[in-house]
């Protein structure tokens, strides 16, 4: 890419250098340049934009700070001395306190009154 004679010599390093980055020319030095100048100058539309996969990682982080919050807040409801179970859990604890019962039931039938 040439560059122009009426570019000063730190724009050219810094062309040279980082030609990816956009660099705004203040309205007096775009005027002595003509516009396919100008329009080099601008070569990547997104600079200074937050890239998606950081986007991506930030919500998520948030979705899981908001989880940590609101565990956090059930666990601070229950009384002391108790403990949250999962579904899984409770349905397997009854299933076993119904098959005791059904065992104790049997015995207390067949007593001799």
């Amino acid at each position: 890419m040439p560059l122009k004679a009426s570019i000063s010599p730190q724009k050219q390093s810094l062309q040279l250098r980082d030609p990816f980055i956009v660099k705004k020319v203040s309205d007096r030095r775009v005027s002595s340049l003509d516009s396919k100048s100008s329009d080099s100058l601008d070569v990547n539309e997104n600079f200074g934009k937050v890239p998606m996969y950081l986007q991506k990682f930030n919500l998520e982080r948030q979705k899981q700070k908001q989880v940590e919050i609101y565990r956090k807040h059930i666990e601070d409801t229950v009384p002391a001395g108790k403990r949250l179970v999962s579904e899984e859990e409770r349905q397997e604890v009854l299933l076993a306190l119904y098959s005791a019962k059904q065992e104790v039931v049997t015995l207390l039938e067949q007593m001799p009154i």
